[in-house]
This record gives C-alpha cells, structure tokens and sequence, in this order.
C-alpha cells in the first residue's frame, strides 16, 4: 500500500473539522464543573485545528503547524488525566489556580516597574491578593531553598502525568508513542534549541521540514481532536442522560479507523 500524502490527510482533517463544527457551537443544557472546562477546552483545540489545518496550505508558515500540534497533545493529556483522578476536584482546582497565575503576572509586573492594574491587562490586584492568600497553600512548593508557587496548577510537568497515565493503562502503547514523538517535536519547535534552528540553516532542509511537520501536525491535531470530541460526548451523556450527539461520535470513530488504515 502507498503512503498516503499530505493531502489525503489534508482531505480527512476537512471531514473531521465539518463533523465536529456543530459540536463546537453547541452549548450543553446541563453541566458538572468538569463540564464546564471541557467546553472551553473543546472549543480552543477546534480552533486550533482549524489554524493548522489554514497553515498547512501555506508553505513559508508551515512549520508553526507542529507547534500548534504540541498544544492540542498538551490539552488532551490534562484532560486525560483529570478525568483518571476525580475530575470534578480536578476542574475546581484547575478554577482556583487562576488567581494564582494572576498573582504571579502582577508581581513580575512589578519587578519591571509596570502596575498591573493601571496597564492594558486591568488587574484588580486587591481581589486577586485577596483570592490569592485564600488558595495560596494549595499550590505552594516547599523546599530547601524556601517555599514559591507552583508553576502549574497540577504540579506536574506534561511528561510526568503522560507517564503516570500509562501506568495506570489510561494510555495504550500506541497512544503513548504517537503522542510523546508529537509532543517532543511540537516542544522543538516550541522553544529555541539546535534542533529547530539546524533546519532553518539552508533551503532544502527547511523545504524537508516543514513538509514533515504539516504531516506531522495534521496526523497529531486529527488523533488529539478524535479523542476530545469522544471525551467532550461521553461527558455531554454523563451530565444529561442523553446520548445527544451520537451521529458525530460515529463519524469521529470512522475517521479514527481511516486514519489508522492510512498510517499503517
């Protein structure tokens, strides 16, 4: 069997993006605090799609395609994961570590000399120092050098919870090599490293990578968006009783299968 080309791909992410659009402006009737992160999660990593999908069609911009692609495997690892450990706790905390982000904008603004609630990003600093002190031991980190705010709501960086998922056979073998190589590749191209850099070097090497990273981006965006749209459904049935979308969960699944015959 041939490999399929990028446009094939091209052609299944259209399918998959015209599937999933009525989803995407769908609100649910009925929502848990899980739920409601979900939507906005679903709907970003939609759009995101739709941005590599715009990308993949223009050549000089086509490597930003993989980095897009990181985010998407980023999104769906989290999501992943909150629902592998309570995910109405799970979305909670993820609401209550806002203030502590907002905390920590306000103070490197000050380290600048910029105030924060008197620039464009309007910060109500007194609400948020209020906030703030109510959730700050939640997420404080304590160690030999003192103690300091998490740098994520969970805690953990994006490789440990993928590991901790694939202990607990949340993800397959499969899945977990599909979506770390992507999550790598997106984080080269996330960040300033020799790597990214070494294909900008001469005009052969930039033309082989980014014809790689539009494969690349399209097969990791489909697989991420595949999974969210199951995930986004499931929880849409859990919240109403209603198995209210199960036209588009057929046609994800079937997308699923013909992306996987054209992979092997």
């Amino acid at each position: 069997m041939e490999k399929p080309t990028t446009e094939e791909f091209k052609k299944l992410l259209d399918e998959l993006l015209e599937a999933t659009q009525p989803l995407a402006k769908s609100y649910p009737e009925k929502t848990n605090e899980f739920l409601k992160i979900l939507v906005g999660i679903y709907r970003k990593n939609v759009f995101t799609l739709y941005s590599i999908r715009w990308l993949s069609n223009r050549p000089m911009l086509s490597n930003s395609t993989l980095d897009l692609a990181r985010s998407m495997i980023e999104d769906t690892i989290f999501v992943e994961y909150m629902i592998a450990n309570d995910k109405e706790e799970m979305a909670k905390k993820f609401q209550r570590y806002l203030w502590v982000q907002l905390h920590q904008v306000s103070e490197f603004m000050k380290t600048i000399g910029q105030d924060a609630s008197k620039n464009e990003l309007q910060i109500d600093t007194d609400k948020v120092d209020k906030e703030y002190q109510a959730v700050k031991k939640e997420f404080t980190h304590y160690s030999k050098a003192g103690e300091s705010d998490l740098k994520s709501w969970i805690g953990k960086d994006i490789e440990t919870l993928m590991k901790e998922l694939y202990e607990k056979g949340e993800l397959n073998e499969f899945d977990t090599s599909r979506t770390s190589i992507g999550y790598v590749y997106g984080c080269w191209k996330n960040h300033l490293n020799p790597y990214d850099i070494a294909g900008y070097l001469d005009n052969e090497t930039h033309e082989i990578g980014r014809n790689q990273a539009v494969r690349q981006a399209l097969v990791y965006g489909a697989t991420c968006l595949i999974r969210l749209t199951t995930r986004y459904i499931d929880e849409i049935r859990f919240a109403s009783g209603e198995n209210k979308h199960r036209e588009i969960g057929e046609k994800v699944v079937a997308l699923l299968k013909k992306m996987d015959e054209m992979g092997k």
